[in-house]
């Protein structure tokens, strides 16, 4: 029902949807509004699906909370990790083993998994990686799948970053294993600050004690 209203959103409000991912209890769609009217567009999008959803569920009260959230894509490093997030959340989520197994997702059919929906305009993200399309379906899933190899590396790194700091007693202790990893275990710098909760300038500035 969700996935039929947003059909109607995108046809009624003009919209071209270039991704959509649905999950336990929110949702992410990749859309471009050649019109001013996004606001107008996720209030029929909203409204109707909650309607629906408290006479299916006999409730009352609020379905969704807050307004949405809708960060403009300004470059294309923010779109291609866009490409990734989406189509990722529900592995990283453990709601599926991968990103074609997830029926509530945009990904098989931009993959060429199943036959496109009408509402979804693939031609958009597949042409961000090749002009010929067999190539550029063979180069996206590549490219998002090799972000669960990226995201498991990270989760070592974490784990040996813990084992190591384990027991550290002072700061000059902490900045032998940060230095360590770094130069002998190839830990990148915002790995480790992302990890330590820390800016990468503190990071830079152990490196050079």
């Amino acid at each position: 029902m969700f996935i039929k209203g947003l059909a109607g959103t995108i046809r009624d409000f003009r919209w071209n949807c270039h991704a959509y991912c649905l999950m336990g209890n929110h949702y992410h769609i990749l859309i471009e509004t050649p019109e001013a009217n996004l606001s107008e567009g996720m209030q029929q999008l909203n409204g109707n699906y909650c309607r629906y959803f408290a006479w299916k569920h006999k409730r009352i009260g609020h379905v969704v909370q807050g307004r949405f959230l809708s960060p403009l894509v300004e470059n294309e490093r923010h779109l291609f990790a866009l490409f990734r997030y989406i189509f990722l959340n529900p592995v990283k989520e453990g709601m599926a083993g991968s990103p074609e197994n997830w029926r509530w997702s945009s990904y098989s059919a931009t993959a060429g998994l199943c036959i496109e929906p009408d509402f979804l305009t693939t031609s958009f993200v597949l042409g961000c990686f090749s002009d010929n399309p067999s190539r550029a379906r063979e180069e996206f899933t590549g490219y998002v799948l090799a972000g669960l190899h990226e995201a498991s590396s990270m989760k070592d790194q974490a784990l040996i970053l813990n084992s190591l700091l384990k027991g550290t007693k002072d700061a000059g202790a902490r900045n032998d294993v940060i230095r360590s990893a770094i130069r002998d275990r190839g830990f990148s710098v915002a790995g480790v600050a992302g990890h330590l909760g820390v800016h990468p300038a503190t990071i830079y500035r152990a490196l050079k004690d």
